[in-house]
């Protein structure tokens, strides 16, 4: 009897074993228990991040307080695309011709999909999606192509990509480089790409713009080198003159027709013309004193100017 109970308890004991083993599973390898305990570590982790953002007071403020931004373009105007066709078929005439002057052949029509793929590229700054991509391919209209173009033009990725565009050009930032609050400056060429506000306007504004970047958010242009009006110049000019004159800031320019001269006289008139007021002092409004200190100057340096294209070994002193 003893033996039997004995042999009854060790069959139960190995029964239990043996479903644990079932239960637990397979024996993991150390690799995997490492990537276990990994995983564990990173749920762990997770949880508590969670944790502290819910509890995170400022993180729902903002949270709360973030508003909806709508963005608004203006739309494509419908009555300038006979202009626009004309523009175009201008354009090719002009390659063609040169095509055929220089004797090579024009590449061929893109396809349907290399046409949307530049488009969206061109135009809003990423590829399409799936859907869309799918529904221009299918389309059967023959000025598809148009049609897209007018629709990428009154998206909010257009206005968008033009501003990173010439936020690039502009050297464009929050501070400038004397600590100014230049955001409304930033602002301000958004709402000109999104209104759609005619480029030799915009530039207008940023060149004749004066006062404060909070009442007139274009004199940002200005502020972005307040204090160094010379590199201010040699920006504009290769920004919106397509050359560049910066190397007769110091010499006569190595490879272009610009003087150093020619330089400072530009630079002079620039500088002229942002003055709220020019006053030029006339031998009468001066004092005897004045009058001889003006004397000395002229006679210091030799009662000449420098000839037009000298060269200077140094830069004259900025003003």
């Amino acid at each position: 009897m003893k033996r039997f109970v004995v042999w009854l308890f060790l069959s139960l004991l190995a029964f239990s074993v043996c479903a644990d083993v079932d239960a637990a599973g397979p024996r993991l390898t150390k690799r995997q228990q490492a990537i276990k305990r990994e995983n564990e570590r990173k749920a762990r982790e997770a949880a508590r991040a969670e944790a502290r953002a819910k509890n995170n007071q400022i993180a729902k403020t903002n949270e709360r307080e973030t508003p909806v931004v709508e963005i608004d373009i203006a739309p494509v105007d419908p009555s300038t695309k006979s202009q626009v066709l004309r523009s175009a078929a201008r354009i090719d005439e002009i390659i063609e011709a040169d095509l055929a002057r220089r004797g090579i052949e024009p590449n061929p029509m893109s396809s349907h999909e290399q046409f949307m793929r530049r488009a969206y590229l061109d135009i809003t700054g990423r590829v399409p999606r799936g859907r869309r991509a799918w529904t221009f391919l299918a389309s059967k209209m023959p000025e598809k192509r148009s049609l897209l173009i007018d629709h990428l033009l009154n998206q909010p990725g257009y206005a968008s990509h033009l501003f990173n565009y010439w936020a690039s050009i502009l050297r464009l930032n929050d501070t400038g480089s004397n600590r100014l609050y230049l955001r409304p400056y930033g602002d301000w060429l958004k709402e000109c790409f999104q209104d759609n506000v005619a480029f030799d306007q915009m530039v207008y504004e940023m060149l004749t713009a004066e006062g404060k970047t909070w009442e007139n958010p274009a004199v940002g242009y200005k502020l972005r080198d307040r204090g160094m009006p010379l590199d201010n110049l040699n920006n504009t000019v290769r920004n919106f003159l397509g050359t560049q004159i910066g190397c007769a800031q110091c010499h006569d320019h190595p490879f272009d027709r610009w003087t150093q001269q020619e330089f400072y006289e530009l630079a002079a008139f620039e500088r002229a013309h942002h003055r709220k007021r020019i006053t030029s002092p006339t031998t009468n409004s001066l004092t005897p004193s004045e009058r001889a200190s003006i004397r000395e100057k002229v006679s210091v340096c030799g009662n000449s100017l420098p000839p037009t294209g000298t060269k200077f070994l140094k830069s004259p002193t900025r003003s």
